[in-house]
């Protein structure tokens, strides 16, 4: 009995040797490299976008097709944080009102007109962050071994900047 018991221990072992390992490993390459691309995209999009001091719903669309083609079921979240002042009582206070990925789209796909680009001035600040809303491969894999309560993200990549060539200093 101890014999059978010890085959199918070598048997499993060498299963998860052969064949299971391996394909973790390339699992992880796979979304080591799905990671670098996405973070490519997103670094040309935003870096545009800055430089540019627009973004236009061409360069949205091939931002989101190049990231859907990378990985399915990513998230693309954009955020502008617009530099506005307010009257004080004694001068004007600034602060910074943040627009999210619908007032942005909002702007861009409006029904009564043609696509338009959605406007940034120089010196505000834009971020998008892309996050995978389901797991990957290599996440279901460690899973068989780990518990569940791990997070689904294991694709986050995050990029921002100032728009434009300089700050606007408060004078």
């Amino acid at each position: 009995m101890s014999d059978i018991l010890g085959k199918m221990t070598a048997v499993f072992i060498a299963i998860l040797a052969l064949i299971y390992i391996p394909i973790l490993s390339l699992s992880l390459k796979m979304e080591n490299t799905t990671r670098s691309m996405i973070e490519t995209y997103v670094t040309q999009f935003v870096d545009n976008a800055r430089a540019t001091g627009k973004i236009t719903p061409e360069e949205y669309e091939s931002c989101y097709s190049k990231i859907a083609l990378c990985q399915d079921f990513c998230t693309l979240e954009m955020t502008h944080s617009s530099r506005m002042y307010a009257a004080g009582e004694e001068e004007a206070v600034g602060y910074y009102s943040d627009f999210n990925t619908r007032d942005i789209l909002d702007v861009m796909y409006n029904s009564d007109t043609d696509e338009i680009p959605y406007e940034m001035r120089n010196g505000d600040y834009f971020t998008v962050t892309v996050k995978n809303a389901k797991p990957t491969l290599a996440t279901r894999l460690y899973r068989l071994f780990l518990k569940r309560g791990s997070s689904d993200t294991s694709i986050y990549v995050t990029y921002s900047g100032i728009v434009g060539n300089y700050i606007e200093v408060d004078e």
